[in-house]
């Protein structure tokens, strides 16, 4: 008898373990997800083992006070006429593949296609190859409101300027002055997110600079900091962001020779979560730091931002 008692006893303590083992799994909090552009720095990467970026450090530390364990989806932009980055945003919204993501003002301009209520999914680490292409019905999201951007890309170049295109703020037709001039121009040509830019704006141009590939236009297949030595070295103008450019260390007699572009410009905007939706939401606090950020004090501050010396980020709030 005290056998079978010693016996139940042991299955009732092995029970009550398994019951408290499953109740810590179902307690575990389900992880943040955020999807991040692979090749956007500074402000996100994933290069092999080197990940990281502003926004990916911003997920970590929204994760760490949700208390909930971080899960990156990394993604890679299209950035072409068919696939604008933001409808892509959306669209990875939309499918339910992230809750958040960063890099992209969803703006009520930019939300998605006038004409269709679709938007391809970008390809993104882990996806099948029947995925690829896929449309999906577009979510109603709310319109962010600007208050800041960051110069995307500007072009540099030696001091000489042989193209002569020095304070140019457009960056077609600086593109298309190199060009006609045949002075070398220095690309990545690694088909990543800058590169992509770069074939627009060559396009944009009108000039079909892989015609000239292994003459004027020389692509190195390597990274910015790769594409930027040897643009220095040859004495070549290239595209790069303007925050890589700033904490170049081989500038040379090389500067920023255009900027200011709009089509350069990556715009952030900040948006109050909908209370009707999400009631725990702290609505007064969000709205204070709306009005705020958007407002005198918020907008000098973010100006007043340097990066060895020099201006990263434009108050723009409307």
């Amino acid at each position: 008898m005290r056998q079978y008692l010693n016996t139940c006893l042991a299955g009732l303590a092995a029970t009550a373990a398994a019951l408290m083992l499953i109740t810590a799994v179902k307690a575990q909090p389900a992880p943040l997800t955020i999807c991040l552009e692979e090749d956007s720095p500074p402000l996100s990467f994933s290069f092999g083992p080197r990940k990281g970026g502003f926004d990916h450090g911003v997920a970590e530390e929204i994760a760490k006070r949700m208390g909930r364990p971080l899960k990156v989806q990394w993604f890679e932009s299209e950035n072409d006429e068919e696939a604008v980055p933001v409808w892509e945003a959306n669209a990875l919204l939309s499918d339910g593949l992230c809750d958040l993501i960063a890099g992209y003002p969803l703006l009520g301009s930019t939300l998605g296609k006038p004409e269709t209520d679709k938007g391809a999914v970008p390809e993104y680490e882990g996806m099948k190859r029947s995925e690829r292409g896929r449309l999906v019905k577009l979510g109603v999201l709310s319109a962010t409101q600007p208050y800041y951007r960051a110069g995307y890309g500007v072009i540099v170049g030696p001091a000489a300027d042989p193209a002569k295109v020095g304070g140019m703020k457009d960056a077609p037709a600086a593109l298309k002055m190199i060009a006609d001039a045949k002075t070398p121009f220095a690309s990545r040509g690694d088909d990543s997110g800058t590169h992509k830019k770069e074939k627009l704006l060559w396009k944009a141009a009108g000039v079909d600079a892989d015609a000239s590939s292994g003459s004027w236009y020389r692509e190195t297949g390597s990274g910015m900091g790769a594409t930027l030595n040897a643009a220095v070295g040859m004495g070549a103008y290239a595209l790069t962001d303007r925050a890589t450019w700033i904490s170049f260390k081989n500038k040379g007699d090389f500067k920023i020779q255009v900027e200011g572009d709009k089509v350069l410009f990556n715009q952030y905007g900040v948006i109050l979560v909908n209370p009707a939706k999400h009631p725990a939401v702290k609505k007064e606090l969000g709205q204070s730091f709306i009005d705020w950020v958007t407002g005198e004090e918020g907008q000098k501050t973010i100006n007043s931002y340097k990066l060895n010396g020099q201006q990263l980020f434009f108050a723009n709030a409307s």
